[in-house]
């Protein structure tokens, strides 16, 4: 049997995959903290959510080692599936670009990700390390945005979440894209898929949207342990978070590649 183990804080997300397990005959454990309570049982299966830190540090507790994009993903992508400039540079080189361009933090959320008017304007995140890594992306304008959790290269589940940076929630709770527009996205990210198996971790989340002027293409990936859900089937995502979360001897060669060893 599969136990879920939740962060403290409540959140819409937490509650519905709570939910989800419970119906799936999972055992859920929701920490009081960040720390494993003694006496706790290792030797289960276990599947991760929360924000990253919690999961990297939680990990590392239960002796797990955990599936996600490595921080160049997106550079990697043939330009079809990008259609614009994207570098992964570290913070210290980032801080040199002299164009308007999209900063990202590559790993955790140390800096608002947002359209910077050159590199300089990171200085005020002089704490970080000089080799943080950053990924840089042309500026552009997002139509729809959807969200898609994927597993063993297969799509479970995805949902539509943003247009024009807003989120597209309506007064129900529901998610809302044209039937034309769902599909346009579904295929796009199944020529993905099909195109480039090789660049597709085991288990990770990947939002693909429509540029304006431009059509659609990828707009990032994510650890599908640590993105929110919107309007994602609850039982297809935990699925695709199951697969996230590995023993370390469970650790397939494929897997390897898709996980980041962070050092203090």
């Amino acid at each position: 049997m599969t136990t879920l183990i939740l962060p403290p804080r409540y959140s819409e997300d937490s509650i519905a995959l709570y939910q989800a397990a419970s119906i799936e005959n999972w055992q859920v454990e929701r920490l009081q903290g960040w720390r494993i309570p003694e006496n706790f049982d290792i030797t289960r299966d276990f599947a991760i959510y929360g924000e990253s830190l919690f999961g990297a540090v939680v990990s590392e507790q239960l002796n797990l080692r955990l599936i996600e994009p490595q921080f160049d993903w997106l550079d990697k992508l043939p330009q079809k599936f990008k259609l614009r400039k994207i570098q992964c540079v570290t913070f210290s080189q980032a801080k040199e670009f002299d164009q308007t361009a999209f900063f990202k933090p590559a790993d955790d959320k140390c800096f608002p990700a947002k359209i910077y008017q050159s590199g300089k304007d990171l200085s005020e995140y002089s704490s970080l390390s000089e080799n943080t890594p950053v990924i840089i992306s042309e500026a552009v304008k997002w139509n729809a945005e959807f969200r898609f959790f994927i597993a063993n290269g297969e799509i479970q589940t995805f949902s539509p979440y943003s247009r024009n940076g807003e989120l597209i929630k309506n007064e129900n709770n529901e998610w809302l894209a044209t039937d034309a527009e769902n599909q346009h996205a579904f295929d796009f990210c199944q020529k993905l898929l099909d195109e480039c198996p090789e660049l597709i971790p085991p288990a990770v989340v990947i939002d693909i949207g429509e540029i304006i002027g431009k059509g659609w293409a990828v707009v990032e990936a994510n650890p599908c342990w640590a993105s929110g859900i919107y309007g994602c089937n609850p039982a297809k995502v935990l699925k695709t978070i199951k697969r996230a979360c590995l023993k370390v001897g469970e650790v397939s060669e494929i897997d390897t590649k898709w996980i980041i060893e962070r050092k203090d």
